[in-house]
């Protein structure tokens, strides 16, 4: 995987800086989403997306849901290895 320029980067991110997010936010939300993966992959994909924001307000819920969107987008848009 090639490194993803700022404006790509930037794009990733951006529904959740909309809501209303900081940066140190967004990366608190990105670290979660990895431990719930870690420790709980029984859960599923979709279960651990999800309880990532369960406590967030509607706004952040749906900015996380577009974000993730953005990223499995630049994920299928990468050339294969």
């Amino acid at each position: 995987m090639e490194s993803w320029t700022p404006d790509l980067q930037s794009w990733v991110v951006e529904p959740l800086l909309g809501a209303g997010l900081d940066l140190e936010e967004i990366r608190s939300l990105v670290f979660r989403l990895a431990f719930e993966a870690l420790v709980a992959p029984e859960r599923g994909p979709a279960a651990i997306l999800r309880n990532v924001v369960a406590g967030e307000s509607e706004a952040v819920q749906d900015a996380w849901a577009q974000t993730i969107s953005r990223l499995i987008l630049v994920q299928d848009l990468e050339p294969a290895d």
